[in-house]
């Protein structure tokens, strides 16, 4: 089967059976190919996912398949426990999936992190993807990886920050840290819990063109959440930027901070 030509517009608009030929895709057991692979990746659209295909992607993770299919189902399974976990099955709003699948997904993910039988990069995958709904065990999970000596376990702890409280002294250890990639996310989650004691730090990057750019993106964006007052006139001076990107984003975090100042502002 085909699935090059299945964009990704026509997956989220396209007509009903483009989750039909997503499923058989997901399917094919035991081959590793790209149309697997580009299914994988697609289907991590909350807009294209189902019970059918939530339910495939999960028995991929679990199963004998590459190391690389396995941690991309896994990982593609993420925004959408994100999502079930913030509606929390009680609104008005009809889920994708139903509440028996997302309690399926967060089991296996809790024992199949805890197999360690299974490769490494796949258990990162799977706390990566699992703690976007949070559970109790994430805390520990997070905490040993964080103290494992291992950068790549590291690198997913502090991923993993953004999303599980209480290690505020950690993300802002993280601030400091040569690993770029260990930098910026420890910038995400600088800015998801508005640490105050990151403003420096996270001023200085977003301020210095010097910074390389993906983590001056992200400081501009995590600027928005940490000492509004503070932050404002750095971003009235970056939206003058000639880089469309930095001004973009300055705006973007701008509207963050007029939302914070307007609020506790607004007499009662």
């Amino acid at each position: 089967m085909d699935m090059s030509n299945l964009t990704d517009t026509e997956t989220r608009q396209g007509p009903e059976n483009s989750r039909t030929l997503l499923h058989r895709a997901l399917q094919k057991r035991r081959v590793m190919d790209t149309d697997r692979f580009l299914e994988a990746q697609l289907v991590g659209d909350t807009k294209a996912i189902n019970n059918q295909i939530a339910k495939a992607l999960l028995s991929i993770a679990e199963d004998d398949e590459p190391e690389i299919l396995r941690r991309r189902a896994a990982l593609s399974l993420g925004p959408i426990l994100e999502l079930a976990d913030f509606q929390k099955f009680d609104g008005p709003e009809k889920l994708p999936i139903t509440k028996q699948t997302f309690q399926k997904i967060c089991s296996s993910f809790c024992k199949l992190f805890h197999d360690e039988s299974i490769p490494g990069s796949v258990r990162r995958s799977i706390l990566e993807a699992s703690v976007r709904a949070e559970q109790r065990w994430h805390e520990q999970a997070v905490e040993e990886a964080y103290a494992s000596g291992d950068q790549s376990w590291k690198l997913t702890a502090v991923f993993c920050m953004r999303y599980v409280p209480g290690f505020e002294e950690e993300i802002l250890e993280a601030l400091s840290s040569s690993n770029r990639d260990i930098l910026l996310h420890a910038i995400c989650a600088s800015g998801n819990w508005r640490l105050d004691k990151a403003w420096p730090r996270i001023s200085s990057l977003a301020g210095s063109e010097k910074t390389a750019k993906p983590l001056r993106l992200a400081a501009i964006a995590a600027l928005g959440g940490i000492q509004p007052h503070k932050s404002q006139p750095l971003l009235f001076e970056l939206i003058s930027s000639d880089d469309r990107d930095i001004m973009n984003a300055a705006y973007d975090s701008l509207g963050m901070v007029d939302g914070y100042l307007g609020f506790y502002n607004d007499p009662l």
